[in-house]
């Protein structure tokens, strides 16, 4: 067993106007013998304003999701495979660690407490011992790629079918930058986000392609990414699709 990332401070990680027509006066009507005066008829009320259904439209529902995800799906990279719950140990400084084992993918978010809420975290290896992992082609995925998720939402304890994320961002980041993608404000939107190995402390070489990572992902890391004591992660972030958004939110309702 390895352990991915040192956590800190608990469990932390390792964005009509309306036309009025109006009427004038006729300047050409002529001066006449007043007539008679005739009934002014009563207005009707004004019916309320009715919400633009467009903007409503465009605004998904809120929606607080605690999913432990059990099965992962990246068409793209023709991978299904099983996500396990994670365990977690101390260090020698007594400070918590995710585990993550030699192969296989786990899912941190019982540990996570309200981070846990419209995050899905799955974590595994890009390598182990110089053998290619189930995310060492993470780097190969490109914004707009589909990721499917499913397993048990915690509050409810009911189970989620399959779940449509669509990839938004591709981030390049260090376990020290880290818990600033996966922590503060709450997404409105459920996400998931998947995190590999790009390039081990203490190791120039990378373990991941540096030159497709940097063609496509932000960077998100204090100081010199060329420093040999980073440990540079490559995470992917995706956003759930709006129907299934509107799904589930129906669901709680």
């Amino acid at each position: 067993m390895t352990r991915l990332l040192r956590l800190s401070a608990g469990f932390v990680v390792a964005g009509i106007g309306c036309g009025v027509r109006s009427t004038a006066p006729d300047s050409t009507a002529r001066a006449a013998t007043p007539a008679a005066p005739t009934p002014t008829p009563t207005a009707a009320p004004t019916p309320p304003a009715q919400p633009d259904a467009r903007a409503a439209a465009a605004t998904p529902p809120e929606l607080r999701l605690n999913l432990l995800a059990h099965t992962l799906e990246i068409p793209a990279l023709q991978l299904r495979t099983v996500v396990r719950p994670a365990e977690s140990t101390r260090n020698a400084l007594g400070r918590p660690e995710i585990v993550v084992p030699d192969h296989g993918l786990v899912t941190a978010n019982a540990m996570l407490g309200r981070n846990a809420i419209n995050n899905i975290w799955i974590l595994g290896h890009s390598r182990w011992m110089g053998v290619p992992q189930l995310l060492f082609r993470l780097p190969e995925l490109r914004v707009g790629d589909d990721i499917l998720v499913a397993g048990q939402e915690r509050t409810t304890n009911t189970d989620v079918p399959l779940l449509t994320f669509r990839t938004q961002r591709l981030v390049l980041t260090d376990i020290d930058s880290a818990p600033k993608e996966l922590y503060g404000a709450r997404p409105r939107i459920p996400r998931v986000v998947l995190q590999t190995s790009a390039r081990q402390a203490g190791d120039a070489a990378w373990i991941l392609d540096r030159r497709a990572i940097e063609a496509k992902a932000e960077r998100r890391l204090d100081g010199d990414i060329d420093d040999p004591r980073k440990y540079l992660l490559l995470l992917v972030i995706g956003e759930l699709l709006p129907e299934h958004v509107a799904d589930l939110a129906a669901g709680n309702s």
